[in-house]
């Protein structure tokens, strides 16, 4: 049957060539793919984790920083999160070291900024990801007893802790969602450690950031999914 060019399922360089390609019918959470790369790494992800591949890629990461954190040379810090960005794409392939040049490489232009101007929060840093379709931003800073936080994703504060396992939600700012959220997480035996909401305005685009205590499996992300008014679900590990 006839479907999409894979050149239209995933980002590389024009030169790359594709040397095999797995078919697969169904997208199982028991069955697995195992990969291993030539210094010896050994990875194993579940089928499901390809159920949904992005048709985008990163075209600019843009890092602002403001504040005293301007003062000093921050490049560690934007090497840090270019492999943090990348790192999910591209596994074991990219490191702190060489993360700038590897997205270089992958056409990802990449800008650091020192604001010499005050920012809405002191000592910030505001991460800026460009994909073909739409813009991500995250502002974090340290909270009153030196804690990372996460205070903006785009136009929306919050006040979420950057660690541990975290089910990030973008959606419709109407009644019902906080309820089917917990409802879904409690049946699944999964505990929320902590939660925190933000909209943009009334009746507009939210956000919900959930700290939970173990991995969320993804029959719950895609019950999530098809909620009536979520727009968007994304597990992270930070």
């Amino acid at each position: 049957a006839k479907g999409k060019p894979v050149v239209n399922l995933i980002n590389v360089a024009a030169e790359t060539k594709v040397s095999a390609i797995v078919s697969v019918r169904e997208f199982s959470e028991t069955q697995f793919l195992l990969f291993a790369t030539k210094n010896g790494t050994v990875k194993k992800t579940a089928l499901s984790q390809y159920a949904n591949p992005r048709s985008t890629g990163i075209k600019a990461i843009k890092i602002s920083y403001s504040g005293v954190l301007a003062k000093y040379n921050i490049m560690p810090v934007t090497m840090a999160l270019a492999h943090g960005v990348l790192k999910p794409i591209l596994a074991d392939n990219v490191n702190a070291i060489n993360s700038i040049d590897i997205a270089k490489e992958r056409g990802i232009d990449i800008q650091q900024v020192h604001l010499n101007s005050e920012s809405e929060f002191v000592n910030c840093i505001t991460l800026e990801l460009v994909t073909d379709t739409e813009k991500l931003e995250v502002w974090g800073t340290l909270s009153s007893n030196k804690k990372p936080r996460i205070v903006k994703v785009n136009n929306v504060y919050v006040e979420a802790m950057p660690s541990g396992n975290i089910l990030f939600i973008r959606n419709n700012d109407i009644p019902g969602i906080v309820g089917a959220v917990g409802t879904a997480l409690g049946n699944a035996r999964i505990n929320i450690a902590y939660i925190t909401f933000g909209r943009e305005k009334e009746g507009a685009t939210a956000v919900s950031v959930v700290n939970v205590d173990g991995d969320v499996p993804a029959s719950v992300i895609d019950g999530l999914k098809a909620v009536k008014g979520i727009q968007f679900v994304r597990m992270l590990k930070v």
